[in-house]
């Protein structure tokens, strides 16, 4: 607002807003809380989910090019509610990671965890995810334990070669299990098997380029693995596979 006047900061935070809500589920509420400030509630999403979406979103806004002042960085403060916590004390704690992010040199995402010991699983395999393809079945349940494998690493701060050959195994097991799934679906005959196949494509495309950004250290590691664990074993994996379920034949 000083440099480029009020007209300016607003245009700024439309943009800011826009660009969020790209990145968030519709379980997920954005509010503005005063100022440049932002409050982001993730019901659905423990800590370090929460702290995937954290740095989806610093990465995203890093890019955009914004009217006016064009290049603008976010600092974001994750927290994860604790139970018979009051709004202040959550708030106090959000406050406290978000100000460290800024004396960090800003664009930063820190985490203020309650107890550092404590580090749950992102993904936990049900029943119902079980399609009844023994094939299908085991590849869905190994990325979800390398998912979780990469999780644990990045959570202990495991040295980078460990989390890069951890990232590598992931990138061949998602090409692999599309190229079969996208077989079997067309085996099946499911109706929308070409839009699925689509999915795939887009899905390795942005795997694709994240890896080369990050291989030129021009993406975090949590930004990389966010795409992984996030957009395709959670969001598709775990959802848009499930569409087609009812179309797999019974004798399988």
């Amino acid at each position: 607002n000083d440099t480029y006047g009020h007209d300016a900061g607003d245009e700024v935070l439309k943009t800011l807003a826009r660009e969020s809500e790209k990145i968030l589920r519709t379980s997920d509420y954005l509010y503005r809380v005063g100022g440049e400030e932002f409050l982001i509630l993730l019901p659905k999403t423990n800590l370090i989910g929460a702290e995937i979406v954290a740095e989806k979103l610093r990465f995203a806004i890093e890019s955009v090019d914004f009217p006016i002042v064009h290049k603008l960085t976010i600092s974001l403060g994750v927290v994860e509610h604790l139970q018979s916590e009051s709004l202040r004390q959550l708030m106090i704690r959000a406050d406290k990671a978000l100000y460290e992010a800024k004396n960090q040199g800003r664009n930063k995402v820190v985490t203020h965890q309650a107890n550092k010991t404590q580090r749950t699983k992102m993904i936990e395999w049900h029943d119902e995810f079980n399609c009844g393809v023994s094939e299908l079945d085991l590849q869905h349940q190994t990325l979800i334990q390398k998912g979780n494998e990469l999780i644990e690493l990045n959570g202990i701060n495991a040295p980078k070669d460990q989390i890069d050959e951890i990232l590598n195994q992931l990138y061949g097991l998602i090409e692999s299990h599309f190229i079969y799934e996208n077989t079997y679906l067309k085996v099946i005959a499911y109706p929308d098997a070409q839009s699925h196949a689509q999915i795939h494509s887009e899905l390795l495309s942005k795997l694709r380029k994240y890896m080369k950004f990050y291989q030129s250290n021009k993406l975090s590691t949590s930004t990389y693995f966010s795409h992984i664990i996030d957009d395709i074993i959670l969001n598709h994996m775990l959802e848009e596979d499930r569409k087609f379920f009812s179309y797999i034949p019974k004798s399988n």
